[in-house]
C-alpha cells in the first residue's frame, strides 16, 4: 500500500513480526511493478508452487491463480500440475539441487534419494543418479584418496544395500549396478590415501635425481598405466644401480594418483625393500609344496646354494 502520502512509494501491508516493513519504490509509472520476488526453498511447501505461479502468469488474487482452465484448485501446487509447469522428476531435482545448496550430508542425501524411490516420487531414477552421483558420493571419495569410481561404486553398495531392506534392488529402478570391491582393495586404497601428498612429493623428486635410462623406464611404464595398457617389462642391472629406487618412485607415483600397486618379492627380507611390499605367495595366495619322499642330502643342497 502507499506509505506516508508519498506518490510512488509503496511498503509492506502486514510484514512479519519482529522484522522492519518491505518497501518499494514506483520509479517509472510507465512500468508499474509490486517487487522483486525473493527465492524460495522447495521445502516451504505451497509458497514454493505459488512463487513458480507469479513469474508463470498475470493474476489478480491468490483464487485466480489457483484457477486453471475454469477449475479452482485448492492448491498452488495443483495448480501448477495443471499447468504442466512441474511433474514428477523436477520436482525430484529441484529436492536435490536444495539438499546440496543446503549444505546436507552425503549420507543424508542417499536416505533422501532411498526415500523418494521407496515412495515412488522419482520417474527416472537413472536420470536423478547420473546428475547427482558425486554429492551423493563425496564422503566416499574423501575417505578412499579422491578414486571417484571407487565412490560411486561404495554409495551405490550402500544404497543397494538399504533398498534390499524394503524388498527392492537397485535394478528395479534402473540404476547402474555396483562394482563389488573386495576389502583388500578398499583397504589399500584408504592406507595410502592420507599420504597422497608426500608420495606425490616423492615422485617428482626422484625424477629429477633419475639418469637417462631410470628415466625411459619410468616413463614407459607410467603411459602404459595411464592408457590402460597391459605392459609386461623386466628391468635388469647390477647392484648399486637404482632398480629399488625405481620402483619405489614408480608406486609412489601410483599410489599418489588413487591406484593400486602390488609391490611382491620372492622373500620376505627383499619385500622389506619397497614400502607396503609382501612376498609373492603371501600376496597371490601361492602355495608351496614338498614331497615327503624325497629329501635332499647335504651335498645337494649346498649345490642348490
Amino acid at each position: 500500500m502507499q506509505a506516508d502520502g508519498r506518490p510512488g512509494y509503496f511498503s509492506e501491508k502486514t510484514p512479519p513480526p519482529d522484522v522492519p516493513p518491505m518497501h518499494v519504490i514506483l520509479r517509472q509509472q510507465n512500468n508499474p511493478h509490486i517487487t522483486r520476488i525473493q527465492s524460495v526453498r522447495l521445502s516451504l511447501g505451497d509458497v514454493f508452487y505459488l512463487r513458480v505461479l507469479l513469474q508463470t502468469r498475470p493474476a489478480h488474487s491468490f483464487e485466480d491463480l489457483r484457477t486453471v482452465d475454469g477449475v479452482l484448485y485448492s492448491s498452488f501446487q495443483d495448480a501448477c500440475l495443471a499447468l504442466n509447469l512441474f511433474s514428477d522428476e523436477t520436482e525430484a531435482e529441484y529436492c536435490f539441487v536444495e539438499a546440496v545448496e543446503s549444505l546436507r550430508t552425503p549420507h543424508q542425501m542417499r536416505l533422501l534419494l532411498i526415500h523418494m524411490l521407496t515412495n515412488e516420487c522419482v520417474t527416472t531414477p537413472a536420470a536423478i543418479w547420473a546428475k547427482f552421483q558425486q554429492p551423493l558420493s563425496e564422503d566416499f571419495h574423501v575417505s578412499n584418496g579422491g578414486n571417484w569410481n571407487l565412490a560411486f561404486s561404495s554409495a551405490l553398495l550402500e544404497i543397494a544395500g538399504r533398498l534390499r531392506e524394503y524388498g527392492k534392488e537397485p535394478q528395479d529402478y534402473g540404476l547402474p549396478q555396483p562394482d563389488y570391491i573386495g576389502n583388500e582393495v578398499i583397504a589399500e586404497i584408504q592406507r595410502w590415501s592420507l599420504h597422497i601428498p608426500q608420495l606425490l612429493s616423492a615422485a617428482v623428486q626422484a625424477l629429477t635425481l633419475f639418469n637417462p635410462e631410470q628415466l625411459t623406464i619410468f616413463e614407459i611404464i607410467w603411459n602404459a598405466i595411464q592408457q590402460n595398457q597391459p605392459l609386461c617389462v623386466f628391468i635388469d642391472g647390477k647392484a648399486g644401480r637404482g632398480k629399488t629406487y625405481l620402483v619405489n618412485a614408480l608406486c609412489s607415483q601410483v599410489r599418489g594418483h588413487g591406484k593400486i600397486v602390488l609391490a611382491t618379492a620372492t622373500s620376505a627380507f627383499a619385500a622389506q625393500l619397497y614400502p607396503g611390499g609382501r612376498t609373492t605367495h603371501s600376496t597371490f595366495k601361492v602355495r608351496m609344496f614338498t614331497s615327503r619322499y624325497y629329501k635332499p642330502s647335504t651335498l645337494q643342497m649346498n649345490r642348490f646354494l
